[in-house]
């Protein structure tokens, strides 16, 4: 049972670390500022983050820099209600989509795909007419396809919402709070535009490694502004296992519990047949006198281990089931009735009760008849 409950959380984490989240994680750092804890008035906060991505851009072997306000697989939602010129709402239809604010570059920066439309640009400035970018998800929900979005109008905070914001742009889908979490409609909006400074997550794509594009940010924003602290400052893969760090952790323990329990049942196996062999030497010593090979012999010893081990996996191939079937929640990409999994706990069961029953078959193997018989 614990095999079978390793197996499939070492597949669930596997599986999951080969999703593809929507944005290349490679050669992509991290971090975020609060200009507050700095002492910046508001006033402040939009010029300060205007020079924050300019020294980045500036930096050796960098290729694109950007920010946003809801930074992808950081555990975190900023979500809100809209409202769409023209549909027609169903009855309690859930009209709930996530609300990024991000700068002009952020979807080159991600290597996010422009599937229609345009990108933000510096000209999409506060008093400039509101405008958006729409996720797939959400273009092909309300609007059919990627190119019957562009151009429609939409609001933000339900029904109070003016229908004043154009869609400009439709981008590629991407996984957003976790990467188990399934995609979710987004409206991106320019972070330039709104009118509520906030703490700014910042992502530099470089074509240096990660740790030295590390080191690079950390020396050109402590000569920007040493009130400055970097929050989270690591690499986009960095974030990522950190985002499947309870994944992860379960994969161990299971795993560990696994691993712990074979070796019990590996002594406690190897204990009881040594003893049963023992008691069965006379019998062994007179099936060798009477021509018995010690092959048969070694063949007799292990019949009876994996007789045990084939009593011990009918019955607990049910329970496992069953209680796989618990676990369904915490799977991913893979079923609690896995034919893999049980296939490979069943075979691990098999192997240890043979490794187990190797070293007294082989004993009763070299058993001498005549010092056996003469034994009794």
């Amino acid at each position: 049972m614990l095999l079978v409950g390793a197996g499939l959380f070492v597949r669930t984490l596997h599986n999951l670390r080969r999703v593809d989240v929507g944005f290349a994680t490679d050669h992509l750092v991290s971090f975020g500022i609060d200009p507050r804890l700095a002492g910046y008035d508001k006033d402040q906060v939009f010029p300060l983050y205007r020079r924050v991505l300019q020294t980045l851009a500036s930096l050796p072997g960098t290729r694109s820099v950007a920010g946003t306000d809801d930074p992808d697989l950081a555990n975190n939602d900023d979500d809100g209600n809209i409202v769409i010129a023209g549909y027609n709402e169903h009855e309690d239809e859930d009209m709930q989509v996530e609300m990024p604010a991000v700068t002009p570059g952020y979807f080159a920066t991600m290597q996010t795909p422009l599937l229609a439309g345009r990108d933000f640009t510096d000209a999409d400035d506060m008093g400039k007419p509101n405008v958006a970018i729409v996720n797939l998800a959400c273009a092909r929900h309300f609007f059919g396809t990627p190119q019957n979005a562009v151009g429609r109008f939409l609001g933000v905070d339900g029904s109070r919402g003016k229908r004043d914001t154009e869609i400009v742009g439709v981008v590629g889908d991407t996984h957003h709070a976790r990467v188990r979490d399934d995609v979710k409609r987004t409206v991106h909006r320019p972070r330039f535009q709104l009118d509520n400074p906030s703490v700014l997550t910042f992502l530099v794509r470089t074509w240096q490694p990660p740790d030295t594009a590390i080191s690079g940010v950390r020396g050109a924003m402590q000569q920007l502004d040493s009130k400055l602290a970097l929050g989270n400052l690591q690499s986009m893969d960095a974030q990522i296992a950190d985002n499947l760090s309870v994944e992860r952790l379960i994969a161990l323990l299971a795993v560990g519990f696994g691993v712990l329990a074979m070796l019990l049942s590996a002594i406690g196996l190897y204990g009881v047949l040594a003893y049963a062999t023992a008691q069965r030497t006379r019998e062994i010593g007179i099936r060798m006198a009477l021509g018995a090979q010690r092959g048969s012999v070694m063949r007799l010893v292990l019949a009876d281990v994996l007789w045990l081990a084939g009593i011990s996996i009918a019955v607990s191939l049910p329970v496992s089931l069953l209680l796989a079937r618990l676990l369904r929640s915490q799977l991913y990409g893979v079923g609690a009735s896995d034919p893999l999994t049980l296939l490979i706990g069943t075979l691990l069961v098999c192997a240890v009760a043979a490794l187990a029953a190797l070293i007294p078959a082989r004993r009763a193997a070299l058993v001498d008849p005549m010092k056996a018989l003469r034994s009794e």
